[in-house]
C-alpha cells in the first residue's frame, strides 16, 4: 500500500508535492484503543503502514503470517501477554525487531 504525503518542507514554501513510499510495515499489538489510535496516527502521518491487533494470541499469529519490518508490542495483553509473544517471536521470527510498550513502572 502506498501512502501519499506532503514533504515537511513543502508546506507553503512552493515546493511541489512529493509522493512517499511506505517507510515501514509495522504491526502494533496493543489492547488499549486510545493508545493504539494515537500511536497508529503518528506513525501513519510519517508514512508508515500500521496493522493494529488488540489480542496477544492473534497478534502473534499475524506476526508469524505477515511481512512486517517492526513489531510494537504491549506487555499486558489479553489471551497471551507481550512477554510470551516476544519469546515466541524470538524462536520463530528472530530477525524482526520488537519494541515493547508498557505503562508499568517496572517489568
Amino acid at each position: 500500500m502506498e501512502i501519499r504525503n506532503r514533504d515537511a518542507h513543502s508546506a507553503g514554501w512552493g515546493v511541489p508535492w512529493k509522493e512517499k513510499q511506505v517507510m515501514a510495515r509495522i504491526l502494533l499489538i496493543e489492547d488499549e484503543k486510545r493508545v493504539a489510535s494515537f500511536v497508529s496516527q503518528g506513525l501513519e502521518e510519517e508514512g508508515h503502514s500500521v496493522t493494529w491487533i488488540a489480542e496477544g494470541d492473534t497478534g502473534f499469529e499475524t506476526a508469524l503470517e505477515g511481512s512486517f519490518d517492526l513489531i510494537l508490542l504491549d506487555v499486558r495483553l489479553p489471551r497471551m501477554d507481550g512477554v510470551e509473544v516476544a519469546s515466541g517471536l524470538r524462536i520463530h521470527r528472530p530477525g524482526i525487531p520488537v519494541l515493547m510498550l508498557t505503562a508499568l513502572d517496572s517489568v
